[in-house]
């Protein structure tokens, strides 16, 4: 797919707190991933960038500047809906720093070569969750405008630049067994990081306080919508020998969220 350039803008702030249509769970669940994305999507950039230099294919060079481009965009966005989450009274900076020491950590103790695989494995987190996004437009079809069009953009976005860390990946240390042991060692600590700022950010609401609200956590994870069963299989795709990122896509949403973001940046252009 082409990395596209979208430079777009995305406006928040007369969004009611619980923006998703009134749901709070839904709310709360896309809050928490806002939440991680400034750090990680820095910590992506470094670790794919540390290898810019051995790279021969001009297609995959290109890439990489879309790649890196895109993801700049989405921590300056996301940098901006978060500060819409401190004006809330949430604690985004207590938990934006639990998340940097996990990766400075990883940093710290791993070479670059790991840290690339652990990012393309971040990646693949981000992709099947976009893909979820943009398959089930129900999710967030009575949300605010402006967040719902911040969400549909970076999902298709990660589907675009969802093979780059992984190419990258297969010039410089390629691997079944390396990618799937670092894809387990990601998956420990991306599990930890959604459930430490999911968990936090439905307490500062009392959403979990009994156990209707428990129930109604576990209904929204898996069973309707079912927003982490969907995820199950796309998951287990990662460690399928031949796997690739590039692998089949819903191309009619896709088309859908391309046509509006376009209209958008028109708009914003005049």
């Amino acid at each position: 797919m082409a990395i596209v350039k979208r430079d777009i803008h995305f406006d928040l702030s007369n969004a009611p707190r619980f923006w998703c249509g009134g749901d709070k769970i839904a709310t709360a669940f896309f809050n928490s991933l806002s939440v991680c994305l400034p750090h990680a999507e820095r910590y992506i950039i470094r670790s794919v960038m540390a290898f810019r230099s051995n790279i021969d294919s001009q297609s995959l060079i290109d890439d990489i500047a879309g790649f890196k481009t895109q993801e700049a965009i989405h921590t300056r966005e996301h940098q901006n809906y978060n500060d819409q989450l401190r004006s809330l009274g949430y604690d985004v900076d207590g938990l934006e720093k639990a998340q940097k020491n996990t990766l400075d950590w990883f940093e710290n103790s791993f070479g670059r070569k790991r840290n690339l695989a652990i990012t393309a494995c971040m990646e693949h987190f981000t992709s099947i969750l976009a893909e979820a996004v943009l398959s089930r437009p129900e999710l967030l079809a009575d949300a605010d405008p402006g967040f719902r069009d911040i969400w549909e953009w970076h999902a298709l976005e990660e589907v675009e630049h969802s093979s780059v860390s992984f190419d990258v990946l297969q010039e410089v240390r390629s691997g079944y067994f390396y990618r799937c042991s670092t894809m387990l060692i990601a998956t420990f600590e991306f599990v930890k990081l959604i459930n430490r700022n999911f968990g936090s950010l439905l307490r500062a609401d009392r959403n979990v306080g009994d156990r209707k609200g428990v129930l109604s956590v576990l209904n929204f994870l898996f069973g309707q919508p079912g927003f982490i069963r969907a995820l199950i299989l796309p998951y287990f795709a990662f460690f399928r020998p031949g796997f690739h990122p590039a692998e089949a896509k819903n191309k009619e949403n896709l088309k859908r969220i391309q046509l509006v973001l376009e209209q958008r940046m028109v708009q914003q252009a005049a």
